[in-house]
């Protein structure tokens, strides 16, 4: 067993050179996954049975069932041994693990998601603390979006030569229609779309500005 410190490390550590991967963009231009694939649609990862059976035992929620403290704990206490799990044989795609350590990949602040974990609760309170819950929910389903929205905004990724600013406005477009025709809340929308853009190889720099339009979007 992996002890806390080398558990966090494992969390936040870059990934380069890990066999696979996932597409990214650099400087615009879209760089294929390693083994020479085609370019993935966000998924959910493939548990072992053992992380399957800790899976079911979570209630990311909110609402939990009473005894209500008792559940969360629950679902923490189940969350971190999966947490480890995934962490210990490298099976969180390093594109997700960048959104909870890359601190450019944050509003307001210059802090990473896990900086504020560490500075808020320390090195042993990271994988069992409730707020950590969402974290692990998109380690392991990706964006929170309808499957066909993201498909349409995938497709559209993968017939593009590459994201620039002529064309960029073609994923805003799909995201905001998205958002209005679900009537998702674009306050946590339009983080699910940064996530999903990212996880298609948008430039971070598109990936941001689609985020900031579904911000904007008005909903009835």
């Amino acid at each position: 067993m992996l002890s806390t410190n080398a558990l966090y490390d494992g969390l936040v550590s870059d990934s380069e050179g890990r066999a696979g991967g996932w597409s990214t963009r650099v400087g615009g231009c879209l760089q294929r996954t390693t083994d020479g694939g085609p370019m993935p649609r966000p998924e959910k990862l493939e548990l072992l049975p053992q992380e399957q059976a800790l899976l079911e035992q979570i209630v990311f929620g909110p609402p939990f069932d009473a005894p209500r403290e008792e559940n969360i704990r629950r679902s923490c206490d189940a969350a971190a041994k999966l947490a480890a799990a995934l962490i210990s044989r490298k099976a969180i795609p390093e594109v997700r693990l960048r959104w909870f350590n890359d601190p450019d990949l944050q509003v307001r602040t210059k802090m990473s998601r896990a900086q504020i974990f560490v500075k808020n609760a320390g090195v042993d309170g990271v994988l069992n603390h409730p707020h950590f819950l969402p974290y692990l929910k998109y380690f392991i389903f990706g964006p929170d979006l309808p499957a066909d929205v993201m498909d349409q905004f995938s497709a559209k990724v993968e017939s593009l030569p590459f994201v620039s600013g002529s064309t960029y406005g073609e994923l805003i477009d799909i995201a905001r229609v998205a958002t209005r025709r679900y009537r998702l809340s674009p306050h946590s929308a339009c983080e699910e779309f940064w996530k999903l853009a990212l996880e298609c190889g948008v430039d971070d720099m598109y990936a941001r500005m689609i985020r900031d339009a579904v911000l904007e979007v008005r909903t009835r």
